[in-house]
């Protein structure tokens, strides 16, 4: 295949099976039954997470002592919201690990919602979110090197600044297995729901582009109330998501995607000890501490991910996954016959 084949935003089977039987959608439809999917999805996690959660702030003197406060009547409402407002900063800046893993398995309300929605109402079957069966062990393992290597070399590049070093020696703790298995839920739940669903949904209706851009802003911008978030971060964010939708259209699966999104999150998070999309420390391998006067480099709160670092890796990413050729086993006949006409020429 030609390179001007290469970087073009190819149809795949995958895209092309969700398409069937399926009639023109406008798309503030589309956009409208994404919201309510959402939405339901978005209650389903918090539901999830209300009683750990409930368990954790009666668990801490600083909750109990505010209740304390607030039953005796002993402040007005404007100085008992103030203190509302500082105890729960502080609580939320020191969740404990175990209520940061159960926050990251409880994401897979996203993909139950997901498949339910397609299954029920678009009438998909499993293959048409990315989830085919061909090689997954391959695909998921190439995803999660790639994964690794990427945010390795944002690290590298944010220690080369400056703006992050190591703070003591490596150290190994169990509860890292635990969230290595909670990214991987995490991770691919993500994708499904976003790339498999919403990527994939809006494909059959719109140019290919648009659905990659259009999936990748909705993902930047469900990451907007998140701890440390900045501009950059979103940005960063966004640039993310173009590479795994570019990678999902190379591949014609979700399985690297999901793999690398996963991937990228352990290491930061339990490899370097960065903190992921705002979330704060977890038990890591290494401790890094960031410069506080380099957040340009090293994200600040949000992690490496908000900072140029990660801008730089993910733009070569994109640049690489473009000029790499799309899987041809996943690629319908037509566009199989574009690139021999192509090269004919």
């Amino acid at each position: 295949m030609s390179i001007r084949d290469n970087v073009r935003f190819n149809r795949t089977k995958m895209l092309d099976e969700a398409a069937i039987n399926h009639r023109p959608t406008h798309f503030l439809y589309s956009l409208l039954f994404f919201m309510i999917v959402y939405f339901v999805a978005d209650t389903a996690r918090q539901s999830i997470m209300l009683l750990p959660t409930m368990i954790y702030l009666f668990s801490t003197s600083e909750f109990k002592s505010l209740l304390g406060q607030a039953s005796s009547g002993e402040m007005d409402m404007e100085a008992l919201m103030e203190s509302y407002s500082s105890v729960l900063s502080d609580i939320a800046s020191n969740i404990p690990w175990w209520l940061v893993l159960i926050s990251l398995v409880s994401t897979v309300a996203l993909a139950i919602c997901a498949i339910l929605y397609c299954k029920i109402f678009e009438k998909r079957k499993l293959p048409t979110l990315g989830l085919r069966k061909s090689n997954i062990a391959l695909e998921y393992g190439v995803g999660a090197i790639i994964g690794l290597a990427m945010y390795s070399l944002a690290f590298l590049i944010a220690f080369l600044t400056g703006s992050v070093k190591f703070e003591g020696g490596a150290s190994f703790s169990f509860p890292i297995i635990l969230f290595f298995l909670a990214f991987i839920i995490q991770g691919a739940s993500e994708e499904i729901f976003i790339r498999g669903y919403l990527m994939t949904s809006v494909a059959r209706d719109y140019k290919v582009f648009l659905a990659v851009f259009f999936s990748s802003a909705v993902f930047s911008l469900i990451h907007i109330s998140n701890a440390g978030v900045t501009v950059l971060a979103l940005i960063n964010i966004f640039l993310f998501g173009v590479f795994e939708g570019i990678y999902v259209l190379k591949r014609g699966d979700l399985w690297g995607a999901c793999a690398i999104h996963s991937m990228w999150n352990f290491a930061q998070g339990n490899i370097f000890g960065s903190s992921v999309s705002g979330m704060g420390q977890m038990p890591s391998i290494f401790r890094v501490v960031s410069n506080p006067n380099m957040t340009a480099a090293n994200g600040g709160a949000f992690g490496i991910e908000g900072g140029f670092a990660c801008t730089i890796v993910v733009l070569v990413a994109i640049g690489i996954i473009l000029l790499i050729p799309p899987k041809k086993s996943e690629l319908p006949d037509y566009e199989l016959f574009r690139a021999e006409f192509n090269e004919e020429k």
